[in-house]
Order: C-alpha cells, then structure tokens, then sequence
C-alpha cells in the first residue's frame, strides 16, 4: 500500500520520528491483523524510531484490551517478518519485545521497525493482499529467515517443531496438486490461487525444521510424553520396512539399503529410550509469571480462610482479579506453535511446582540459619552486653602480638 493511501493509525505510525506512544485499546485480531500489515510490511521512511504500544493493563483498564491482544499482535509481527527479542532495541531493526510496566500497571508492546532513506523512500513496495494473518499463513508465507526467528521464540518444543513440520509438509503436497492441476490447464479456485501465491520457501523450511528436531533429540531435549511418541513411530516406520524388506527378496541391492535403514532406526530407538527425560521447555513469559504467582498464593489462603476481614486484607484480596488478569495474559503469551491446552498446563504447573519449591526451600533456609548470640562484654565500665564497647569490640579492633 502506498503512503499516500495509509490513513487512521497506521498513517500516524510510518510518520513517527523518533520515540513515539500509541493505544491499541479496542482492537480486535482482525483490526490488528490489518495494522501491522499497512503499518509495517515495508520500511518506516525514517530510521532509528521506537514505537511503543499499550497492549493491556490492570483492572483500571482491562476491559479495553482483549486478554489475548498481546499475541493477537506479536503474530501479526511475525507475519510481517518481525522476531521477538527481550533484548530488542533502536540497534536491532525489525524486533519487538513486551515489558510490564508495575508503576502504571499497564503492558507495553515495544516494536523497532526498520527505516530506509528519504532518498529511497519513493522505491516501489509490495502490494498487500491483506490476507489474514494465522499460524499457518505464517508459516507457508514467511521466509526461511523469519521462520527461525518465530521458532526461536515460540516453537521451542519438539513437539511445536513436529507439528508445524506436518503442517509444511501437507502444504507441499498441496501446492504439488495444485502445480499439476495448472499444467494440465485447469481452473485454480480463489484458495488454491492463495495457496499458491503464499508458498515460500516450502522445502527450505521443511529441510531447517527437521535439522532442529534431530539436533533437539541427539541433545536429549524431548520430555517423557515426546520420548514415548517418538519411539513409537519409530517402530511403526520398522513394521513398514519389514514389509518392504520382504517385498524385496530377491533384490540384494534393495535389501541391503533396507537393511541399513533399519539399523538407523533400532539406534534412533535406542538412543530415545537411554536418554533422561527432558523437564520440558519453561514458559517464555517465565519471569513475568513467578512474582505473579508468588503473590497471588497467599491472597487465595487469605480468602479460602473466610470469616471476618480487616481493612487491609480486604484492599489485599481486591487486587486478586487484577493479578489473575495479569497472568492470563502472560500464560497465553506462553503458547507455543500450535500447542494445545492440556500441553501448555502442564509447562505452566511446573513452573508454578518449581516457583513453590524455592520458596520453601528459602523459607527452610531461614529457619535453620544459625542464631548470632550477642557476646559478652568485660566486666568493666558499662558491663553486661556490650554494644560497641568492651572485649568484643577490643578483640575486633586490636593488633595481634
């Protein structure tokens, strides 16, 4: 889209210069979707800006933000080719990172997009089809490059890994149809045509992906439930080659070359089954939760326990709705690529099992630290225990002979 057709939001944006704030109370995913994609599918015309935009908040605010605008947004980054970065800056063109402002009780979306010269502002851009903006557009629309940026950040998982691989590679197969549905000059429907136009980089991906997932399980990186999955397609794809094995008889060459990839499989098998089970991957938003958490516990006692309250546990128990806000938008920014509910549980109850293990391995701690007697002063003036005076403090301040 050209600037001269931007309008509202969007238009304001690619104006910034320098650092810059913004709300996006009320947007829905569409409207976000559709955002990012006017806002930043090309270079800003300046560079160096910092655009900050309110993502949510406490209680004060909540209602204005969708619990799930915070992700609703970070995907529509990634579409555009953007990567999440705690360490995102001016210096790092094309990152975004989240920060929770506890001051003023609101989260913040801070995005550094990429700026080009004034000279080369007027350099043709790329039309938007203003498609929307899913997990799946995502991944079949997006580079190599931005692909591992988007999985550095939320498919860490071998299991996220392994489900966007599927995805991939039902999408070649599509696109293969299509191909062949083309040359025999058939008519395309307005999906296919999408389909076809959103393909990129579809063997490349697919290539990468199954690297990071070998190199997940040579380095031991898959949890108990992955562990099992695993070994039991494993064996399942030995079943198949037994049967091609025996299909083969009488073709030593094809035998042979069966042969060995059973070998393969009965090492991948026996690796899987040797290897500890990996603790799984913590939450993303890890450090954001556990304060959360920690302060949440004693407020939820505090109400199960009933009866009458003071003035001040009363004020306490009305800022639970507010943390149980908090960390619902957290705990989705958690969710990796295609993760179910049930698997995302699981990691945030660990988190909290761990989070609940230091604090009472901190308050046991306490309890046995040893107790610091005071030492007896001299006999002398001002006797009994002594403060700064007396033999302790003669002891501590003499030279020795």
């Amino acid at each position: 889209m050209a600037e001269g057709e931007l309008s509202g939001l969007a238009k304001q944006v690619r104006e910034a210069d320098g650092a810059e704030q913004f709300d996006l109370a009320g947007y829905s995913q569409q409207r976000v979707q559709q955002f990012a994609q006017a806002a930043f599918s090309s270079p800003l015309p300046r560079t160096g800006v910092q655009l900050t935009f309110v993502v949510g908040g406490g209680k004060q605010v909540r209602q204005k933000y969708d619990a799930l605008l915070p992700r609703w947004f970070s995907d529509a980054l990634t579409a555009v080719g953007f990567a999440e970065d705690r360490g995102a800056s001016k210096e790092c063109p094309k990152t975004f990172k989240h920060q929770h402002d506890t001051g003023k009780n609101l989260i913040y979306l801070h995005v550094f997009p990429p700026g080009e010269d004034t000279a080369a502002a007027g350099e043709e851009e790329e039309e938007d089809d203003g498609a929307p903006t899913t997990v799946e557009a995502v991944l079949l629309r997006t580079e190599l490059a931005q692909l591992q940026a988007a999985c550095a950040a939320r498919s860490r998982t071998y299991t996220s890994k392994k489900r966007c691989l599927k995805f991939l590679k039902e999408a070649k197969v599509e696109v293969a149809g299509i191909e062949a549905k083309m040359a025999a000059r058939g008519a395309l429907t307005p999906e296919e045509e999408q389909k076809y136009e959103e393909a990129t980089e579809v063997d490349e991906k697919i290539k990468w992906l199954q690297g990071e997932m070998q190199q997940q399980v040579d380095a031991g990186r898959l949890t108990e439930r992955e562990k099992s999955e695993l070994v039991g397609e494993m064996e399942g794809k030995k079943e198949e080659l037994e049967k091609q094995k025996e299909a083969a008889q009488g073709s030593a060459k094809k035998v042979e070359r069966i042969e060995a990839a059973l070998a393969t499989v009965d090492e991948m098998v026996a690796k899987v089954r040797a290897a500890a089970a990996f603790p799984g991957v913590p939450p993303s938003a890890s450090a954001d939760l556990r304060p959360l958490y920690a302060k949440l516990k004693p407020l939820e006692v505090l109400q199960k326990r009933g009866g009458q309250y003071s003035i001040a546990e009363l004020k306490l128990m009305g800022e639970i709705d507010e943390i149980k806000g908090q960390i619902e938008t957290y705990e989705e920014w958690s969710r990796e690529i295609f993760e179910e509910d049930e698997e995302l549980r699981v990691r945030l109850n660990a988190l909290k099992a761990a989070a609940k293990a230091k604090a009472k391995a901190k308050s046991a701690s306490a309890w046995s630290a040893p107790v610091r007697r005071p030492v007896p002063s001299s006999r002398g003036r001002g006797g009994g225990y002594g403060g700064t005076g007396g033999a302790f403090s003669a002891l501590a301040n003499s030279d020795s002979d």
